[in-house]
């Protein structure tokens, strides 16, 4: 186990007494990354790393802003984990706050996950949670408040304001707010909250839902630590600049003191190269991941000719097999056609901060209504994950075939009159249905359905 690190206290000698917290964010238990069993275990590993180093710095408290979980319904082995994890604090009388991210919330009526950890860690700000928690250490008062995830719909941002207007008059006088929302200027491709609105009320803003490390020059400090492992491949380079972890805060002087700790996370490279090169950059970027002698991840993107027919692929795998890497490093090679992009560039990294803009992009020719499409789009695809039965689906099917406006601009239907026309039900001898009332026999008539919904349309 490595010794403690080494954290100041600059005002210390003013007899001041410390209030020292670990803030965490986006651990996403249960990400099965990649489909392999071992990423899924780097995540619980680097959860307990962190918590360990926490509990070894002396933390009061520790801080979780949202996206604990990947998704609301994590697999029985992230709940092991967790519950591993926070017994560590918890044994020692630390106590470890939540607030719920977009990953944590079931996209049905049920309950996060964190309430089977109701034993070790306190949710806060939703709408069956207090919104304050009061912490007293060696007879100092301090206050944490929580405002778990809400989207920023119009309603939504109205209802956020409330909700930090309202923690703000029940705080002490040193306190700490807990968010998971995304901020304006931060998050440049999704809508977020103005750092103006949050209250002054606070000396410092523990964010989650960012995955790099991010630090507000404002008063109060707004900082977001980031993952605590590689989510997706956008995050590599950022990891390799600013590494990835926790943030040490205290907040008992005039201003929060704040020092990052990084966790031991599993290596990743991205190599992007041109055929014929790909051999030899390929093989250059094995041996530099083999020489850490530890699992690790490549990623290559090999842009191809048009007129080229090869199979790149299969020559970097015969590579990494004749290095004897099997088993260590793990390679994930895709191709691209040179020129799809424009001068061999490839397109932006679809990242959890883009997805909502890359499927506008995709629903250009929708109108107005592409931003709203897009949400409901979003919504189902998270909803289809933790959906036990399809039956739970209906309401987001609901919301996304709603938009009928949308739709008919999209596919650009042919005039009413024309599908009336051709929808015309045509006899057929051989296909008959029998009536409930009568014994009557008569020809069934196709289109029915379709064409109801085109004379709604209308």
């Amino acid at each position: 186990m490595s010794p403690p690190l080494i954290y100041s206290l600059t005002h210390t000698s003013k007899g001041l007494r410390s209030l020292l917290i670990a803030h965490m964010a986006d651990i996403h238990l249960g990400l099965r990354q990649y489909g392999l069993l071992w990423r899924e275990e780097d995540f619980y590993a680097r959860f307990k790393e962190a918590v360990e180093k926490a509990v070894r710095e002396g933390v009061e408290a520790i801080l979780i802003s949202g996206d604990m979980f990947d998704r609301a319904r994590p697999p029985i082995s992230a709940l092991r984990a967790a519950k591993e994890a926070l017994n560590i604090p918890q044994s020692k009388g630390i106590p470890i706050y939540a607030v719920l991210g977009e990953h944590d919330i079931p996209k049905v009526k049920d309950l996060p996950p964190h309430f089977v950890l109701d034993e070790y860690v306190k949710v806060l700000g939703t709408a069956a949670t207090p919104l304050v928690q009061r912490l007293s250490v060696e007879g100092k008062e301090y206050c944490i408040a929580g405002i778990s995830h809400r989207p920023l719909t119009s309603k939504g941002r109205q209802r956020l304001r409330e909700l930090m207007d309202e923690a703000a008059r029940k705080v002490c006088r040193d306190s700490v707010l807990m968010m998971h929302q995304s901020i304006a200027n931060v998050f440049k491709l999704e809508p977020g909250i103005d750092l103006n609105e949050i209250p002054k009320a606070f000396k410092y803003v523990a964010m989650g839902h960012l995955h790099k490390r991010w630090v507000s020059e404002t008063y109060p400090k707004v900082a977001y630590p980031g993952s605590l492992e590689i989510v997706n491949m956008g995050e590599i380079e950022e990891w390799r600049r600013n590494g990835k972890g926790f943030y040490l805060v205290d907040i008992s002087g005039d201003e929060a003191s704040i020092q990052k700790v990084d966790v031991d996370v599993t290596p990743q490279e991205v190599v992007t190269t041109q055929y014929p090169n790909h051999r030899r950059d390929s093989s250059q970027a094995i041996e530099r991941l083999a020489s850490l002698n530890r699992k690790s991840i490549l990623h290559v993107k090999v842009c191809m000719p048009p007129s080229v027919r090869a199979d790149p692929a299969s020559e970097i795998y015969a590579l990494a097999r004749m290095r004897g890497i099997e088993g260590t490093v793990y390679l994930r090679v895709t191709t691209t056609p040179c020129g799809l992009q424009g001068r061999g560039e490839e397109g932006p990294e679809v990242t959890l901060e883009s997805e909502e803009e890359v499927i506008k992009s995709l629903l250009k020719g929708g109108g107005p209504e592409a931003e709203a499409v897009a949400k409901a789009i979003i919504a189902l695809k998270n909803a289809a994950v933790d959906a036990a039965t399809p039956r739970e689906l209906d309401p987001f099917i609901e919301e996304l075939t709603k938009h009928s406006t949308f739709w008919s601009n999209l596919v650009r239907l042919p005039p009413l009159p024309e599908v009336e026309e051709a929808l015309k039900p045509l006899p057929q001898a051989s296909e008959v249905e029998r009536l409930s009332e009568g014994g009557e026999e008569r020809p069934k008539q196709r289109g029915r359905g379709l064409e109801a919904f085109l004379r709604r349309r209308s």
